[in-house]
């Protein structure tokens, strides 16, 4: 019977840093969690496969937008491979804030895919877009290989 080696990794950001959304970048990890069997890198915000075989991809954020009432915040981000971003697998947000409503909102947003990836892939998380006054804090992705 083959011996299964754990192969994992993790990037986060810290719950009280909030950084400023901006489109056409990757989201902007600051610390590199427990891993084993890939290569985190918060110098380019990624986290490279050792081994090829099937992986979970977990993305979570929160999200912080004020702004004013009447005027349309949202922001979508999607999973890069390799620098392309797959929009198939993206987490969208919008909000309008109602004339004469408090125009703030928190939310939290996640999501878990499962790929098969190759030895050297690399996996990123794009803000594909965004409008309004969007702040992220609190993310982290996570790559699993569960065979």
């Amino acid at each position: 019977m083959p011996v299964f080696i754990p192969v994992y990794g993790s990037l986060t950001t810290p719950p009280s840093m909030g950084s400023i959304a901006v489109a056409g970048t990757n989201v902007d990890f600051e610390v590199v969690g427990p891993f084993s069997g890939t290569t985190p890198n918060i110098i380019d915000d990624s986290i490279t496969v050792n081994s090829s075989g099937v992986y979970t991809i977990s993305f979570s954020t929160e999200l912080f937008t004020n702004g004013s009432p009447g005027t349309p915040h949202s922001i979508i981000f999607c999973l890069s491979i390799n620098g392309t971003p797959d929009f198939s697998k993206e987490i969208a947000f919008q909000t309008n804030f109602p004339i004469g409503s408090t125009a703030t909102e928190t939310d939290t947003l996640s999501r878990t895919d499962q790929f098969t990836l190759n030895q050297g892939d690399v996996i990123r998380v794009l803000i594909s877009s965004t409008s309004g006054s969007m702040v992220y804090f609190n993310a982290a992705l996570v790559v699993t290989k569960v065979a």
